[in-house]
């Protein structure tokens, strides 16, 4: 399954934080690694799990790093982010060591060089925190498109309402959780293209801990046509994107956050018609009135 191990000679003492990225495209890799390492406090172990590219900058850059003694490469002979992107991030976290807190990157962002300085602080700060974030900026070409700025303590009722209002972006990227909360949970769920899919494992996670915004550093999440959110969607793309809302939907009811947090409702409702109207043009007749009986199931 594996085809590349760990590139450094040096024995692996594992540290309590772990940077893990997967990686396909190597367009902006370099810049995502020099940001990584780059870092002001470097007690932590970064992994990077090749997902069967075909790009062959990924292994050279990686290569360009490979002295440091706090780096593990893999490649995996299967891609599996094509057909289920939160698998391969799951794939990933369960190839990682026995570093308690897991920070989910992507090969096309970048962080402040003290964001580990900072997480450290917060966890200081917060020891009872089990789920960290910091604040982002959305950027293009270097165009600063959005900031996404929260409060240091966030409620779950209080993050929903924000996520579904479209008062914040959130990004996979600007969390830090506690392996065991992955663990409890069982994995970030199967949603198609991952659409949704890290939300609906935050949600679970803030259901166990109330989330801690990082204020002192930023990250910086590119958006391009490299990625799902920033890509055209063609037919495909918005049929799997409207049934990953209606699993979010799904998953919503069966565990009854609408019981318990019923000031969301109507956020949740104009959230999901507003996916609707954005993806709706791309879809057949057929698909509409299947993906428009769920306006029945609205909460």
């Amino acid at each position: 399954m594996i085809h590349r191990m760990k590139i450094s000679s040096n024995t692996h003492v594992s540290p309590d934080l772990a940077i893990v990225i997967p990686a396909y495209k190597g367009d902006f890799l370099k810049e995502c690694l020099e940001s990584v390492f780059s870092q002001t406090d470097t007690g932590y172990h970064v992994y990077i799990f090749n997902d069967a590219s075909a790009d062959e900058r990924i292994e050279s850059i990686v290569h360009s790093f490979g002295h440091r003694s706090n780096l593990t490469y893999l490649r995996f002979d299967t891609n599996m982010g094509r057909e289920s992107l939160p698998g391969q991030w799951n794939r990933c976290i369960r190839h990682i060591g026995d570093e308690r807190w897991v920070w989910l990157f992507c090969d096309d962002d970048v962080m402040d060089p003290d964001c580990v300085e900072s997480f450290r602080k917060a966890v200081k700060n917060h020891p009872d925190g089990r789920l960290f974030r910091f604040n982002t900026i959305k950027f293009r070409d270097n165009v600063l498109l959005r900031r996404n700025e929260l409060p240091t303590s966030v409620s779950l009722g209080a993050w929903l309402i924000g996520k579904l209002e479209y008062q914040f972006e959130s990004y996979v990227v600007e969390y830090i959780f506690d392996r065991g909360l992955w663990d409890d949970i069982g994995g970030f769920p199967d949603f198609p293209l991952g659409w949704c899919a890290d939300d609906w494992f935050w949600i679970q996670a803030m259901q166990q801990t109330d989330l801690i915004t990082i204020p002192e550093s930023l990250i910086y999440w590119r958006h391009s046509t490299h990625n799902i959110s920033g890509a055209e969607n063609d037919a495909a793309t918005a049929f799997l994107k409207m049934t990953a809302c209606c699993r979010f939907l799904d998953e919503m009811e069966a565990t009854g956050v609408f019981r318990r947090y019923p000031a969301i409702t109507d956020s949740f409702r104009r959230w999901i018609h507003a996916q609707w109207k954005y993806l709706s043009p791309q879809l057949s007749v057929e698909e509409r009135t299947v993906f428009f009986r769920f306006n029945d199931r609205f909460p």
